[in-house]
């Protein structure tokens, strides 16, 4: 049995279950909809998935590091009830991260251990000490800071350093893309303000989604010459131009090189592309990949199928 830990509307893994099954293999799939326990004792994991018993699999994928487990009832009062369910939160992370480190090191599962996005601010030093060419930055509190950066590099952009915020008031919808941060900007924020993060803004040729799954590197290019006025690609909802693009084998490298600092063996990462020069600004270990693979005719669907099929074949019988 192959077990796959995902998001409910993941249309990736749903095309990666049917090459598996058409190579005749059973996969188990746990999402943020089921409810999970698990024993584990004399180095055997078993889960419970609504109540159904788990054990017979040898290897797997965590797509999304995300386990819904059984809370439990605390009720004792309002006060104690919140203290306590703070306690129980903090216990079961502290249990998902060993199930998923254990299925890692010991199911040799694809995918990533992270139950967030790597932190951007880690991954640009990470970057930078391996000679991967970075936007540069500042992260500050100061109105006058800003400005002299602003005054360094003139375009400058603001984006999140965690997570992308969306959500909606009534009718309207706000999303958190990168932003230009203009003069008339300038003019009304604060002298002091919440620590944010700051980057050089590169007008470039071509912005890259580039996945990379262990050895293998699959690249997508958007012309950015059809998105003039737009700073994020997010914001348009004009027909995107894409075309495959062969990476120079050095820069391959050093991504996968990246990807060995954090553990992982899938990942998306997010490329500029300006006068033959590469500047990384993202890094996804969870990123999305079905649109590089339809647009480019790779089908990584069937790669990744291949991949976990190889590792179900030449598993251990250590942990069986």
């Amino acid at each position: 049995m192959i077990l796959i830990i995902c998001s409910s509307n993941d249309n990736g893994v749903v095309k990666v279950c049917k090459w598996l099954k058409y190579f005749g293999h059973n996969v188990t799939i746990i999402s943020e909809r089921n409810i999970v326990k698990y024993d584990f004792s004399d180095q055997k994991l078993t889960f419970y998935i609504d109540g159904s018993e788990y054990k017979n699999f040898k290897t797997g994928w965590i797509r999304n590091p995300h386990l819904t487990f059984d809370f439990g009832n605390v009720l004792v009062n309002k006060q104690i009830d919140k203290i306590a369910k703070n306690y129980i939160n903090s216990e079961l992370q502290k249990n998902q991260d060993f199930v998923f480190n254990y299925l890692k090191n010991n199911r040799n599962f694809l995918g990533t251990v992270y139950s967030l996005d790597i932190n951007k601010l880690v991954l640009l030093e990470s970057a930078i000490a391996l000679g991967i060419k970075v936007p540069q930055y500042l992260i500050t509190t100061s109105k006058y800071k800003l400005i002299e950066f602003k005054k360094k590099y003139d375009r400058v952009i603001t984006k999140s350093i965690g997570w992308n915020i969306n959500f909606s008031i009534g009718q309207k919808k706000y999303f958190g893309y990168t932003q230009l941060i203009s003069d008339s900007f300038l003019k009304i924020i604060p002298i002091e303000f919440q620590q944010s993060f700051f980057q050089e803004y590169i007008k470039a040729d071509f912005e890259l989604r580039v996945v990379v799954l262990e050895n293998k590197v699959f690249t997508m290019a958007y012309n950015k010459s059809l998105y003039e006025g737009k700073i994020d690609i997010r914001e348009t909802d004009q027909k995107t131009e894409v075309f495959a693009l062969q990476l120079p084998n050095k820069i391959e490298l050093l991504l996968q090189k990246l990807m060995k600092v954090y553990n992982i063996d899938f990942c998306v990462f997010d490329i500029l592309l300006k006068d033959s020069m590469f500047y990384l600004i993202d890094i996804n270990p969870t990123g999305q990949f079905t649109g590089v693979s339809q647009n480019c005719n790779y089908n990584i669907e069937l790669e990744i199928a291949k991949i976990l099929i190889h590792r179900y074949e030449t598993f251990s019988t250590k942990y069986a």
